[in-house]
């Protein structure tokens, strides 16, 4: 994120730098605050066909191992924009999918440190009507 800032000015000791279009619009979508689509949607129109979704990945992608639910939060307020503008964003199926992921490594997590091996876990989710190939790769 630091390097997508640009400098404003300095003041003194104080420098004060502007975030990326991009990554003001990732903390807008991992609020709670209803407004905020709101803010998405000028972010989105501002920038027009210029907005950088592979900044917006790449960011969630890294940022997901320390905060497991930002690519499920993220999705939610795409649906919100997607439900209250009919803004359609290229992102949105790879949200969900990442979503799904983090969501199965966590219960495949939480049924190891219940006492489950992999196997068990894997076991129990099918059991529950996930797919082999949604489980695939969920283990490591």
């Amino acid at each position: 994120m630091k390097q997508r800032s640009t400098k404003l000015n300095d003041f003194g000791l104080l420098t004060i730098y502007l975030c990326s279009e991009e990554d003001i619009f990732l903390f807008k979508s991992i609020t709670e605050r209803p407004l905020d689509v709101d803010d998405m949607t000028a972010l989105l129109q501002a920038k027009l066909d210029k907005f950088d979704w592979k900044i917006l990945k790449k960011e969630i992608e890294t940022q997901t191992p320390a905060y497991f639910n930002l690519p499920t939060l993220t999705y939610n307020k795409i649906c919100d924009l997607e439900k209250k503008y009919e803004i359609k964003t290229p992102i949105k199926p790879w949200l969900l999918k990442k979503s799904n992921e983090v969501i199965l490594k966590q219960a495949i997590q939480n049924r190891l440190e219940k006492g489950m091996t992999r196997e068990q876990a894997l076991a129990d989710l099918k059991k529950m009507g996930f797919k082999k190939k949604e489980l695939d790769g969920l283990t490591d």
